[in-house]
């Protein structure tokens, strides 16, 4: 009887380490799980702000679009006036810059 008490017994110790290192275990998934829920709500987050610069961004870039597309045409419709003029009296324009340097 004595030595089934002491067999009993090392079962039941064997039983309670096997029953600690599951629950280590458990732990160690528990705090893996915690920090990858952080990760990925950190990262749901970035993705978000990601998201909400883009369109801030957007929303300033149709902002003054108008403008620049005004200011643009205007700039280049200059241009093609001044070109062509210069293109035109080309020889008249250096006859006259050379007549004024003599």
């Amino acid at each position: 009887m004595q030595a089934e008490l002491v067999n009993q017994s090392a079962e039941l110790d064997q039983l309670l380490e096997a029953i600690d290192e599951k629950k280590q275990l458990a732990e160690r998934y528990t705090n893996l799980a915690q920090t990858s829920a952080e990760k990925l709500s950190a990262f749901r987050m970035e993705m978000e702000m990601e998201e909400a610069l883009r369109q801030e961004l957007r929303r300033q870039s149709e902002k003054g679009k108008f403008t620049r597309l005004a200011a643009s045409f205007l700039l280049w419709f200059i241009t093609l006036i001044l070109g062509a003029a210069l293109g035109a009296y080309f020889r008249e324009i250096t006859a006259w810059l050379t007549s004024m340097f003599r």
